[in-house]
């Protein structure tokens, strides 16, 4: 029986709109793009990770097994990211959006997501290995 972890989800679906969120706020005055449709990007960024997060969203949320699982399951969830972002690109996003800013902060959104994936798992297995996250319990 494995935990549904609903606080861990929401937890890491805050952690990575933040990483988002940063990455477009960051990306958009290099780009040079009109600020009015800086929200209407915003938005579809975040909407489309949702989607992608609600859709594929695994059950067992803690960092206690093999990191290449994880990495198998996050690059499931980043493909139905990058179809979500294109689709809704062309529905929500007016008819002149830059093609060329969404696949940079896509790219960029999944770089910053990796690294920050791997530091939490090294820092937990740390963590892990000097014993501070071990609860003794005797059951008799």
């Amino acid at each position: 029986m494995e935990p549904t972890s609903t606080e861990l989800k929401f937890l890491f679906l805050t952690f990575d709109l933040i990483i988002l969120n940063l990455v477009i706020l960051i990306l958009f005055p290099i780009c040079s793009l009109d600020s009015n449709v800086k929200n209407m990007y915003l938005l579809h960024a975040n909407l489309s990770e949702i989607i992608a997060y609600s859709f594929f969203s695994r059950k067992n949320l803690y960092f206690t097994g093999n990191f290449i699982n994880r990495i198998k399951y996050w690059f499931k969830r980043f493909q139905i990211f990058v179809v979500a972002t294109f689709v809704m690109a062309y529905v929500f996003l007016p008819d002149n959006f830059s093609r060329l800013f969404i696949f940079k902060y896509i790219i960029i959104f999944a770089a910053c997501k990796l690294i920050f994936y791997i530091s939490t798992y090294i820092y937990l297995k740390y963590r892990r290995s000097k014993g501070i996250y071990i609860h003794r319990v005797v059951i008799i």
